[in-house]
């Protein structure tokens, strides 16, 4: 029976040991990466394309405000710089009707307008990356009925994101 407590009291002190030697504190403050990025992005269909220009809007890490036409379903802005970034963040898309306005699609019966954006941003103050993503557009607009909805909505905002 000694035998028995012996042991026991032997394994009781090794757990303890070892649940206190892995309760240390860690050697040193984990460091943040100083740095600062951003990535946007645009994924358009093709109708839409088709009927509006589209417009990206985006301050740039030097603290500049770029405009760019985009005229492709996938567009990527990313940028990655050493440091803080002062200026904040800055994403606007907008889509504005083509004019004169394209005719009609023989062989379609439905239009797709249909616009997704994502935003990623980093800095080493919050130390977290910044996500969102939306999908702000998915309409399905019948032939005989794109003209009307077309020049009824001559501008569509896709997305507008600033944060410091």
């Amino acid at each position: 029976m000694m035998k028995k407590t012996f042991i026991g009291a032997t394994l009781a002190l090794f757990l303890t040991l070892l649940c206190l030697t892995a309760c240390q504190e860690d050697d040193g403050v984990m460091e943040r990466p100083d740095y600062t990025s951003v990535k946007y992005k645009l994924v358009l269909s093709s109708d839409l394309l088709r009927y509006y220009d589209v417009t990206a809007v985006y301050n740039t890490l030097d603290g500049h405000t770029d405009s760019t036409r985009v005229d492709q379903e996938y567009w990527e802005y990313k940028e990655k710089k050493d440091g803080e970034h002062r200026n904040g963040f800055l994403f606007r898309a907008y889509a504005t009707l083509k004019d004169p306005v394209p005719a009609l699609l023989r062989n379609v019966d439905e239009y797709e307008l249909k616009a997704e954006y994502g935003h990623e941003t980093y800095t080493k103050k919050t130390s977290a990356t910044n996500t969102g993503a939306n999908e702000v557009l998915n309409i399905k607009v019948k032939k005989e009925s794109i003209e009307t909805y077309v020049t009824s909505h001559s501008v569509i905002s896709i997305c507008h994101f600033k944060a410091n």
